[in-house]
């Protein structure tokens, strides 16, 4: 079986470091909502031999930088990112997903302050080299809950080239 760090994934790998703080802070209920945007860069992601994970031979890894912006003027936090990578013919390659912990671990905060951004880097699966090789595509949901408790989901999908 290959290897997997702290993170479920239920087909195929998801590489994240071990977990550190927490860095959220008290929510506020009267708080106006947030307005979060998410982009991923590269756009598209380029599948390579897997670097992130230590000795891990014969496994490919599709990662990319997970920019979330706030632009309301209030902040919230980053619950979970969930990767679901997708080849031609609607066959998953592989999906998984960064809880909180992981999250934090990554980025050092799963924070995105009110008029700020957060930056997650290399978030994506790593899948077994013979899934590789296609254009394919990777999806990323991410899971937010601003300081007033309200939640949100965004969506962005990103083409993979081999």
């Amino acid at each position: 079986m290959p290897f997997m760090r702290p993170v479920l994934a239920t087909l195929g790998l998801i590489c994240v470091a071990a977990a550190c703080g927490d860095g959220s802070t008290a929510s506020t209920a009267d708080a106006r909502p947030a307005s979060f945007s998410v982009t991923v860069m590269p756009n598209p992601i380029h599948e390579e031999p897997c670097g992130g994970c230590g000795p891990v031979t014969g496994q490919l890894w599709a990662v990319g930088t997970v920019m979330v912006a706030e632009s309301a003027g209030t902040g919230g936090t980053v619950e979970s990112i969930g990767v679901r990578l997708v080849g031609g013919a609607s066959q998953v390659i592989a999906e998984g997903g960064f809880d909180a912990a992981a999250i934090r671990s990554l980025a050092g905060s799963n924070r995105v302050p009110g008029g700020g951004m957060l930056v997650v880097p290399e978030v994506g699966p790593h899948y077994d080299q013979a899934a590789g090789g296609s254009p394919s595509t990777l999806t990323f949901t991410v899971d937010l809950r601003d300081d007033g408790g309200r939640t949100d989901r965004k969506t962005v999908a990103v083409p993979v080239m081999p």
